[in-house]
């Protein structure tokens, strides 16, 4: 630790590093209070081998910080006997961001190979975080995502609100009616266009019988556009992948086709310069409902024009203070 860092810290910052990295290794783990200097202090002594670091993983770590969501678990700081840190660099960076103290376990090991088999196991889910099937999950999550300009990586504290809300009980409905799984129709993206069809128009008949009749490629039942979109379908022309853009098409296409004012229509596109239009005002429709609905209040950090992303942080210019 160098003298220029030494001196922003207070005693006590500078007692609770010292007893950090005078850890016997194999002596078990101990709670700490990191404060940004500190956390800012031990950035410096980054294993060499570690991954580059997420700026993703830590703006949604420092969105939970600031929030007061950030809990302490088994998953701390880990170091090696020389003092460099292994396992911890997204939970400190997140606390440099922050600029809030964060209390968590702190060990110590002699093992050299232990980063091999550090985070080597199964993520949870949204899904297994809030108890919801991975279909309902899917059609949740995204609707959430849209919300959030979609941004698809978000922190699980984000998704809360939406669970046990006419949403997600459409979204039970949705699969309840048609569980068929038809590939490239059966997205939790085109399923999330049906609940938000059905939560705008006010009606889920219409929105559910054409999803279901489309899925299970019910042609002789299906208004014009539902034919045409079927037509597109088969001929390989209905592509789903998660550009950006694409999802953007998909929605607008999907959203397009749902509406029953659309339903003579023989074109199942949207013309290229409307797809930005219905894309923008679903989202916009969204907003009002769950505004109307008090799912979230106008503080909610989806509904900002623009997400401002977090500054990126520059390890050796957080190390210098």
């Amino acid at each position: 630790m160098s003298e220029e860092i030494r001196t922003v810290l207070s005693k006590i910052e500078r007692e609770t590093l010292q007893i950090i990295r005078g850890m016997a290794p194999n002596s078990g783990s101990s709670v700490f209070v990191i404060t940004p200097s500190i956390a800012r202090d031990i950035l410096t002594r980054v294993w060499p081998g570690q991954r580059k670091l997420r700026q993703q993983r830590v703006t949604e770590l420092t969105r939970m910080i600031r929030g007061g969501q950030f809990e302490m678990t088994h998953q701390g700081l880990l170091f090696d006997t020389e003092g460099y840190l292994h396992d911890g660099q997204h939970r400190l960076a997140a606390c440099v961001m922050s600029g809030v103290n964060i209390r968590v376990q702190c060990s110590v090991t002699n093992n050299p190979k232990v980063y091999q088999v550090l985070d080597q196991g199964a993520k949870r889910t949204v899904a297994d975080m809030y108890g919801a099937s991975k279909e309902v999950s899917a059609i949740c999550s995204f609707i959430v995502a849209m919300l959030h300009h979609m941004n698809l990586r978000l922190a699980p504290v984000e998704y809360e609100w939406i669970w046990g809300s006419e949403i997600h009980h459409l979204a039970e409905e949705l699969l309840a009616y048609a569980p068929k799984k038809q590939r490239g129709l059966s997205s939790g993206m085109i399923r999330a266009c049906v609940v938000m069809t059905a939560l705008i128009e006010g009606d889920s008949k219409y929105a559910f019988d054409f999803y279901k009749n489309i899925n299970e490629l019910q042609i002789e039942d299906l208004p014009p556009i539902g034919r045409a979109l079927i037509r597109k379908y088969t001929a390989g022309g209905l592509i789903t992948t998660q550009s950006y853009d694409r999802r953007r098409t998909t929605v607008s296409t999907f959203m397009h086709v749902l509406n029953f004012k659309n339903a003579d229509y023989t074109r199942a596109s949207p013309y290229s310069n409307k797809i930005q239009g219905i894309f923008t005002n679903t989202r916009v429709e969204m907003v009002n409902y769950v505004l109307r609905a008090g799912l979230v209040d106008e503080y909610w950090s989806g509904f900002s024009k623009t997400i401002k992303p977090e500054p990126k942080l520059d390890l050796k210019a957080a190390a210098n203070g």
